[in-house]
């Protein structure tokens, strides 16, 4: 710029000599015309026709009338310089403005660029990397001197290249989106989401991409696991035998899945939408909307067991389940045949315990019968000998001692085996006694309670009680380590309740190890009473038999026993 402007004064300068010059030899003309200038003034003079500064304004206007078009020229071309000059001044501090603007919008792209959350890169189409903002450097714990430079294509797994390779050679205009697995920097694979911009050069052909990008491998992982979630929840559906429904707080049918649609009591289109009471049953319903209820409130699993015409007559068994937002989940399964199957387990069970208890009672009487009196004879034989020795009496009253106390043992287990005082004595009698029988042998004092209890009992329940009542205390003397038990019988009218508890060592209910052929034994005989048998004990802190079994058992657990006694 100083430039022109120095060369715009010179020329100016040498204009004006120019003009100078002009006007030198303009005055060397008129010295010239002297005498003939001389002549007229004479003669002006002489006619008196002008006065002297009147000459010289019309010399000087002579003069100026020669050199006049000389400075116009001059000015004009000044004028025209300086206004080059001005023109060049004003583009250049518009330059210098649009440079600053620019580089204040530079910094403002980087600026937005630098603080955005989102990858940003622009790279060349073999993947090279041109640029790349704070986020970029960040995520993969790099400089942007490193990164640059860098092709990102060795960022992704050698599988995945080419597919991104490929996708970026057809970004020709406009923009692609993509999703590619990258090696993080733990050597995990992550995943990442691009949107890439082509960039073209003046011929149209793309010289540069923009690319913007974010980490989904969080989202990756959670779609991953809704999908293994997913897959496991159809699995279970696939798997669920019968029935499933979802079920509202208030009882209506939100949805449902059915294995078989025979098991249905009434159509989708029926129960879709309508509530438990418009469908089922009035005792039913009742029933099943207690159950919600009692589901609603807590996490345990309320069960129902029911009845329905459906397919010939089945009998189902229904779970409801609390599955949150005023939801209810109920899974129902056909129990008809596994129902059948109990039945005829019971049916064997009563069979076995009858068949056993005419074994128990076949060898008690041969033992009592039988053994017994020959053990008496045996008895006799001995003390008779005994008066033809003398010598020997000693012995001979030893060895008697010794068959007295087979004789005692054979009674005692003839009478476990065959409990005939039941006939006779009862079941409160025959309990009594068998807590001050085993209270004799001096391991555990038993103690004995009797509540409001019926005068009549079925011969049937009062041996199933009886039974169970003395296997529990032969394991009260063998395993619990107590010194006192107590047998507690009680009866409202419907059932009867017997209870049989200690201090001891208690054990671990769960452990099968420890689930004998005893209490299997009266959790058989509870069953098949239709009674139920619960087992209340841990380590250390003793244990606790409670059964109940109806007054009155069906009819099909009536087994061959002894006579109705009180």
């Amino acid at each position: 710029m100083k430039a022109h402007l120095v060369w715009a004064v010179a020329r100016f300068l040498c204009l004006l000599i120019l003009v100078s010059s002009a006007a030198s030899a303009q005055q060397s003309a008129a010295n010239s015309r002297g005498p003939q200038l001389a002549v007229v003034a004479a003669a002006a003079q002489i006619a008196g026709s002008a006065d002297p500064a009147t000459r010289r304004d019309e010399t000087l206007a002579s003069a100026f009338e020669l050199s006049r078009w000389f400075v116009i020229g001059g000015l004009l071309v000044f004028i025209a310089q300086l206004g080059l000059i001005a023109g060049l001044i004003a583009q250049r501090v518009r330059r210098r403005r649009a440079e600053q603007a620019l580089r204040t919008n530079e910094e403002r792209y980087r600026s937005v660029v630098d603080t955005q959350s989102d990858l940003i890169c622009r790279f060349l189409p073999d993947s090279t990397l041109t640029f790349v903002n704070d986020a970029y450097c960040r995520f993969w714990g790099k400089s942007r001197g490193e990164l640059v430079g860098q092709k990102f294509i060795e960022l992704i797994p050698v599988p995945e290249r080419a597919a991104v390779l490929d996708r970026i050679g057809r970004v020709l205009k406009g923009s692609d989106s993509l999703e590619h697995q990258v090696t993080l920097a733990d050597g995990t694979v992550g995943w990442q989401h691009w949107i890439n911009h082509a960039i073209a050069g003046d011929r149209g052909s793309v010289i540069e991409l923009q690319g913007v990008g974010r980490d989904i491998t969080d989202r990756k992982r959670a779609e991953e696991a809704l999908a293994d979630a997913e897959r496991r929840n159809s699995a279970m559906l696939r798997a669920i035998p019968d029935l499933m429904f979802v079920l509202s707080r208030e009882g209506r049918f939100v949805d449902y899945h059915a294995r078989d649609s025979k098991l249905l009591f009434v159509s989708p289109s029926t129960f879709l939408g309508k509530t438990i009471r418009d469908v089922m049953p009035h005792d039913l319903a009742l029933t099943f909307m207690n159950a919600v209820e009692r589901a609603s409130q807590s996490d345990d699993t309320a069960v129902v067991e029911y009845d329905l015409p459906v397919d010939g007559g089945c009998h189902f068994e229904a779970r409801f389940v609390y599955a949150g937002v005023d939801r209810v989940v109920s899974i129902i399964r056909n129990v008809t045949e596994a129902k059948r199957a109990l039945a005829l387990n019971r049916d064997l069970i009563g069979k076995l315990i009858a068949s056993q208890e005419d074994e128990r009672h076949r060898i008690a009487r041969e033992l009592h019968d039988d053994v017994s009196q020959k053990i008496a004879l045996l008895s006799i034989g001995i003390d008779q000998l005994a008066k033809n020795f003398e010598a020997e009496r000693q012995k001979f009253s030893e060895l008697s001692d010794r068959v007295s106390e087979i004789a005692t043992d054979i009674h005692d287990l003839s009478h476990e085996l065959h409990p005939s005082k039941l006939q006779t004595l009862g079941l409160v009698e025959s309990l009594q006694l068998l807590c001050r029988d085993v209270s004799r042998q001096g391991v555990v004092d038993v103690a004995f309670k009797r509540d409001t209890f019926p005068e009549t009992v079925d011969p049937n329940v009062a041996l199933c009680l009886y039974r169970i009542a003395q296997e529990a205390l032969h394991n009260v003397v063998r395993h619990s380590g107590a010194r006192q038990a107590e047998v507690r019988l009680t009866g409202d009218g419907a059932s009867l309740v017997l209870q049989i508890s200690d201090p001891g060592i208690g054990f671990d209910v769960k452990s099968s190890q420890r689930e004998g052929l005893g209490l299997a034994s009266m959790r058989e005989r509870a069953a098949f009473l239709r009674g139920q048998l619960v087992i209340h004990t841990s380590p250390g802190g003793g244990t606790r038999i409670g059964v109940r079994v109806p007054a009155a058992p069906p009819v099909r657990a009536v087994t061959p026993s002894v006579p109705k006694t009180a």
